[in-house]
């Protein structure tokens, strides 16, 4: 149902305001943190201690609150935000699977390109920190996906009156993810595609399973087993405890994705169209059959 500008401006506006404050709270205390130990620009993008990402990832209960809180008072209504009660387990699992299945798939080109070498198992694994790490990433993909895929992409929907309300919905949403990442250093052309494609792709699993607990089991796989088991950067944030020890080739940028990560990486480009083209076909002949 699409909403009208009043209920915009007495709700989602409302929501947007008070978003925006929970969200600068949120890097305030973080980035005080930051200056309280003399860190710079640098240190606070690629950090590797554990207590700083421990910080950096919980720290995504402030907005994550916020956006839970308008959903029972103000919106009232789940589906608003994709959080269906039905089959949600099933397909957070299913995204999950499908998530480290991708990662799987990007480690084996790139180890096989030896563009990362396989150093063995890491001196700084710590099985505490494992669990820590699980429950952070949890709580930080739930508040992205909530924002991005929830709120976000919904709204665009329902704002939109248009014939390709849905195309122009996608997009939007995932142009929106690059301008809320494009600040993460180091930011390059083929982080922005990357970025926007991986935008897209989330949308396309959203529109496929109807709720955004596909996308947040994908993008929780995606951050979690890249970080904590193969021990890469995500988004320039490295994590100190990992599983294995991961050495990334510094003649291979461009296949390993740099100081940014994976997903500045040329093979993730190549998954995400790939995945993106599969997934275009499988709504477009699923929306022929009904």
């Amino acid at each position: 149902m699409k909403r009208s500008m009043k209920d915009f401006l007495k709700k989602d506006l409302a929501f947007i305001l008070v978003y925006l404050g929970a969200r600068a709270a949120q890097l305030s205390i973080y980035q005080s943190g930051i200056r309280s130990f003399n860190m710079t620009l640098d240190d606070m993008n690629r950090i590797d201690n554990d207590g700083f990402v421990f910080v950096y990832l919980f720290l995504n209960l402030l907005p994550l609150a916020v956006i839970l809180l308008f959903n029972r008072l103000h919106w009232k209504d789940s589906h608003a935000l994709g959080l269906t009660k039905k089959y949600w387990g099933r397909n957070l699992i299913s995204g999950f699977l499908m998530g480290l299945i991708v990662v799987f798939l990007y480690n084996g080109i790139t180890l096989g390109l030896r563009a990362n070498i396989l150093m063995g198992v890491s001196n700084t694994f710590y099985p505490p920190y494992i669990l820590v790490y699980l429950i952070g990433f949890l709580i930080q993909v739930f508040h992205g996906e909530l924002l991005m895929r929830g709120f976000v992409f919904h709204r665009l929907q329902e704002w939109i009156k248009h014939p390709y309300a849905i195309e122009l919905s996608v997009g939007l949403a995932a142009l929106f993810s690059v301008l809320v990442h494009i600040t993460t250093y180091p930011f390059s052309l083929l982080t922005i595609v990357n970025t926007f494609l991986w935008g897209i792709f989330l949308c396309l699993l959203v529109l496929d399973s109807k709720d955004i607990w596909l996308a947040a089991g994908f993008h929780f796989g995606w951050n979690y087993i890249q970080s904590v088991f193969f021990s890469h950067i995500i988004n320039g944030i490295h994590t100190n405890t990992t599983f294995l020890h991961i050495a990334v080739n510094k003649d291979y940028p461009l296949l390993t994705g740099g100081a940014y990560g994976p997903l500045a990486s040329l093979i993730t480009t190549l998954i995400l169209l790939l995945l993106t083209t599969l997934y275009i076909f499988k709504i477009d002949r699923t929306k022929k059959q009904s």
